[in-house]
């Protein structure tokens, strides 16, 4: 009795520690189990991760073509605002001439109203202002002038 009673011991070791090699298995099989089921997740947000970065990437793609167009534009715009300039300092080169012409002009037309002052004054007398109708008879002294307040000779002038 005292070895089957050993007997009975030792398998009973045995039956324990299989059973606790049997728990640390079945631990191990759930830890495996969780493990597999994050690297399923983890893959499936790499998966999107990927998907994102494909779609930045076109993102980035367009507006580096946008970018582009919009460097294009801005030098065509700077060249524009060159041309402009140009034409700029161009007319205010005229304008300046022109002012100068002007200044000449209006010097010789008070020269000439000096002259006429002088020459009024020689004769003793202002010289008579001249009308539209003086003009055109100096112009055409042959044309015929009606006599004004007779309607019948301004009807035949």
């Amino acid at each position: 009795m005292t070895t089957f009673k050993l007997l009975l011991n030792d398998k009973s070791a045995l039956y324990e520690e299989m059973y606790s090699l049997a728990q640390i298995m079945i631990n191990r099989d759930k830890q495996i189990i969780q493990n597999e089921e994050e690297i399923i997740q983890l893959r499936h947000e790499i998966d999107i991760n990927i998907l994102e970065i494909e779609q930045k990437t076109v993102i980035i793609a367009e507006l580096q073509d946008l970018l582009q167009e919009k460097k294009t534009e801005y030098k065509a715009l700077k060249q524009d605002i060159k041309e402009l300039e140009e034409q700029c300092e161009e007319l205010a080169q005229i304008l300046k001439q022109k002012e100068e012409e002007l200044e000449t002009l209006e010097d010789m037309l008070r020269d000439k109203e000096v002259t006429i002052i002088g020459l009024e004054k020689t004769l003793g007398e202002k010289a008579p202002v001249l009308t539209d109708a003086d003009r055109a008879q100096k112009e055409n002294p042959n044309k015929y002038r009606a006599i004004k307040g007779d309607e019948v000779d301004e009807l035949l002038a």
